[in-house]
């Protein structure tokens, strides 16, 4: 089925179809220059790959390891898909209010609009195909991201110190004092153990 087909197709289907997309928030933080501070905004998030019969859940944004809050100081929370993948069925159902979607945001991008203001043919099409292009880009580059990044090599002292630590903890806080000695005799044993596997 072509392109005009399709779109013709989609029209016929007298959907309302702004309204059968899946909308949830996520959270924009900008920090200061120094780093130190950071400006946080709610925004809507747009799920293209969800209908409206998907359910949202709240999840915790944070920011350098601590809840995100705005300027009042309250926490900020994102709503996002329950599930990783739509209940939805009918393929219709999704492709349709993504395109009404699209055809209305690529209106913010004079490269969609013709010299008179009004909407280039496909305009709508194109900003989706151009929209899984660069998501598909940002995912690579994720993925090669962490394939290249060289990985942290471990210290096998600082990792002995820090399982004898966690050990001298453990049995403190079942109610047991162990000095260092006693721990390293506890983690050589626990060692010997693994070995025996």
């Amino acid at each position: 089925m072509t392109i005009d087909l399709w779109h013709t197709y989609l029209r016929s289907k007298d959907l309302e179809r702004e309204n059968q997309m899946l909308i949830g928030k996520a959270v924009k933080v900008v920090k200061s220059e120094d780093k130190k501070s950071y400006t946080a905004r709610l925004f809507d998030r747009v799920y293209l790959q969800f209908g409206e019969t998907d359910k949202l859940v709240d999840a915790d944004s944070n920011t350098d390891g601590k809840p995100t809050v705005d300027a009042t100081g309250a926490t900020m929370k994102l709503s996002v898909p329950e599930k990783d993948v739509t209940v939805e069925t009918d393929v219709d159902k999704l492709v349709g209010p993504a395109l009404a979607f699209c055809e209305t945001y690529s209106q913010k991008f004079s490269e969609y609009k013709k010299a008179d203001g009004t909407p280039i043919d496909n305009c709508g099409w194109l900003f989706l195909l151009r929209a899984a292009s660069d998501s598909i880009d940002l995912i690579e580059r994720a993925l090669l991201d962490k394939e290249m990044r060289p990985k942290a090599a471990v210290d096998p002292a600082k990792a002995k110190a820090a399982q004898i630590k966690a050990i001298i903890a453990d049995r403190l806080a079942r109610g047991k004092q162990t000095t260092p000695e006693q721990a390293e005799k506890i983690y050589q044993a626990q060692l010997a153990a693994e070995n025996d596997l």
